[in-house]
C-alpha cells in the first residue's frame, strides 16, 4: 500500500486502510460521502482495529446500505453497539454488492438479527465473526486525550474469562448459523474466532452443513470448530 500525501490513510489496489483512531475520526465524513457516491472506485474498505466508537461505526454502516461498489468491508476491533448491529442487519437485507464482511463484539441479539438478515442475502460469501467484546477508553496522542464520545474508540477486551458467557454466545452462534446455512447457499466461508461450544451445539451446526447442497465447497474456520470441519472433511 502507498500512503496518500496529506491524507491520514493508505490507499492500495481498490481500497482504503485507516491505521489509527485519529485518522478515522478526522475522515469519517469523507468516508461516509465516499460510500454514498456511486462514482467512487473503492471496492475494499479496511477499518480493522481503528477503534471507532459506536456512533462513528453506525454512520459508516448506514452509508453501506445502498453502496454498489464496496465488496470487502473490515470492521474488526470497532465498537458496534446496538444501533451498529441493527444497521449491519439492515445493510445485509439491502446491499447486493458486499461479498466479504469482518465484524467483532456481537451481542446475542445482534447475532440473531444478522442471522435473520443473512437468510435473505444472496451475495455475501465470506463472514468473519469474532466474539471478543470491547470497552470504551481514552486514547492519547501528542499530549492530547480523545474521549470515546469524539469518535475515537474502544479497547479490545477478550471475554474468555467468563466461560458461561462464552458458552451462551457459542450456543447462540451455532443455533443461528445452523438456520442460516440451511437457508443461504451463497455463504461459502464462515470464520468464528472465539467462543465455547457444547458438543450438542456443534453437531447441530455440522448437520446443517452436511444436509444443504452448495454450488462450491464450504469452508469453516474457528479454533473450537475444527472438529466439525474435520468430521465433514471441510477445508479450513
Amino acid at each position: 500500500m502507498v500512503e496518500d500525501q496529506g491524507f491520514p490513510g493508505w490507499r492500495g489496489a481498490g481500497g482504503w486502510t485507516f491505521p489509527s483512531p485519529l485518522s478515522l475520526r478526522m475522515k469519517q465524513d469523507w468516508i461516509v460521502q465516499m460510500l454514498l457516491d456511486d462514482s467512487s472506485d473503492i471496492t475494499r474498505l479496511d477499518l480493522a482495529y481503528a477503534y471507532a466508537s459506536p456512533s462513528c461505526t453506525h454512520r459508516i454502516i448506514k452509508a453501506m446500505r445502498n453502496n454498489t461498489k464496496v465488496e470487502i468491508l473490515d470492521l474488526k476491533g470497532n465498537e458496534l453497539g446496538e444501533n451498529g448491529e441493527r444497521a449491519i442487519a439492515d445493510m445485509l437485507r439491502h446491499n447486493t454488492t458486499l461479498k466479504e464482511l469482518h465484524i467483532s463484539g456481537l451481542s446475542q441479539e445482534g447475532c440473531e438479527d444478522i442471522g435473520r438478515a443473512l437468510c435473505c442475502n444472496s451475495t455475501l460469501s465470506c463472514l468473519n465473526i469474532n466474539l471478543a467484546r470491547q470497552t470504551s477508553y481514552l486514547w492519547t496522542q501528542d499530549g492530547r486525550t480523545w474521549p470515546d464520545s469524539s469518535g475515537v474508540g474502544c479497547t479490545y477486551m477478550d471475554c474468555t474469562h467468563e466461560v458461561a458467557s462464552q458458552r451462551t454466545a457459542g450456543r447462540c452462534l451455532t443455533r443461528v448459523f445452523s438456520h442460516v446455512l440451511c437457508n443461504n447457499i451463497a455463504l461459502q466461508r464462515l470464520w468464528i474466532m472465539e467462543g465455547a461450544y457444547e458438543e450438542c451445539d456443534i453437531l447441530v451446526l455440522a448437520e446443517a452443513i452436511r444436509s444443504t447442497p452448495r454450488p462450491r465447497p464450504f469452508t469453516l474456520v474457528g479454533p473450537h470448530l475444527r472438529v466439525v470441519a474435520d468430521e465433514l472433511g471441510l477445508p479450513g
